[in-house]
């Protein structure tokens, strides 16, 4: 993966929706490795994944603003579910540290 491929890789994201399989091809990688991949991509630029579309897609014009509310709530609901197993994570951690608040974050 070199920078080549990850400036084409860009590239396409910024045109249309990239299927993460699509992705490993342009990069040359692991399926693995293109997930590290868009991670570091969506800390510097609004890449748009969508529970409706498959893919990412970087957000370039006002054309995508429906995209990106929806990309906001999706990510919203994944937060929040994530955080609501953590009540019972904490009852388990509880029967064994009396300490747990300190383990945990609140948003």
């Amino acid at each position: 993966m070199d920078g080549i491929d990850k400036g084409y890789a860009i590239y396409r994201m910024k045109c249309g929706f990239v299927t993460r399989d699509q992705l490993a091809s342009m990069l040359k990688c692991s399926d693995r490795q293109a997930r590290l991949f868009i991670k570091e991509v969506k800390k510097r630029l609004p890449v748009i994944s969508s529970s409706k579309i498959k893919g990412y897609k970087i957000a370039t014009t006002a054309d995508d603003l429906a995209l990106v509310e929806q990309a906001i709530k999706d990510n919203r609901a994944k937060a929040l579910s994530i955080l609501a197993g953590q009540k019972e994570l904490k009852k388990f951690m509880k029967s064994y540290h009396k300490d747990v608040e300190q383990l945990t974050f609140d948003f």
